[in-house]
């Protein structure tokens, strides 16, 4: 039982700052219960879409990896030297695309922290700012 909180409590946690413009733990303050608030339900589709795709492109191999960016580099010499037909530009693309899906699924999560740490970031000097308005005119009256 103790695990399944635990489990559950970390799962909330990083649901949470996925979603941090919309989401509230349901935590209160005044000690009682308050239903989680996710915001849009195409937020929540989103996040957990997020979270499969990198689910999905963290089962990659690492020699697959390397097998994607030799496959890249010969195609991207080739572009540049005779140029690409239609499939190895179509090909090409795809290489990128799965690339990418890797690269998010290796560092996607640590962004995604960095992304919410610079929005409270921005939060706090807004709110800084306003405070130092109000302090500014509560002097000069």
């Amino acid at each position: 039982m103790a695990q399944k909180s635990a489990l559950l409590s970390a799962v909330n946690v990083n649901f949470s700052t996925e979603l941090a413009a919309g989401a509230s733990t349901n935590i209160s303050t005044t000690g009682g219960f308050e239903p989680p608030r996710f915001g849009e339900p195409g937020e929540v589709r989103a996040v957990a879409a997020r979270r499969a795709a990198r689910l999905n492109a963290s089962k990659f191999k690492p020699s697959e990896k390397r097998s994607l960016l030799a496959e890249r580099a010969e195609l991207i010499s080739k572009k540049y030297i005779d140029g690409l037909n239609n499939v190895e530009e179509r090909r090409l693309r795809y290489v990128d695309w799965s690339l990418d899906r890797i690269e998010d699924a290796e560092h996607g999560q640590d962004l995604d922290e960095l992304e919410n740490l610079v929005h409270h970031i921005e939060k706090l000097e807004s709110d800084l700012a306003e405070f130092y308005k109000k302090l500014e005119s509560a002097i000069v009256r």
